[in-house]
């Protein structure tokens, strides 16, 4: 049986959100705003996924350091993942 870590962890400036359901493959993002110090997700494919964080950033930062990642990945017609449904 696999393990499930999901939800809000730590208080203050050390908070965390994670979505993991088995671990075997994640991101993890460092942040330096609030409400969260990092984010921790599990993907398909965490290399392609790597890549497509690290463009839209770059992006970011040429174009308005004020644009969110997730703005930049609709613009690029990035369709968001369904969500998984609860395990019976």
């Amino acid at each position: 049986m696999g393990r499930l870590r999901v939800g809000c962890f730590g208080i203050g400036e050390r908070r965390q959100l994670w979505g993991v359901r088995d671990g075997t493959e994640v991101v993890v993002v460092y942040l330096s705003g609030r409400p969260f110090h990092r984010v921790v997700v599990e993907v398909e494919d965490c290399r392609s996924t790597h890549r497509v964080l690290d463009a839209a950033l770059l992006h970011s930062k040429k174009t308005s350091a004020r644009r969110s990642v997730r703005a930049l990945l609709d613009d690029r017609g990035v369709p968001p993942r369904e969500p998984r449904s609860p395990a019976s």
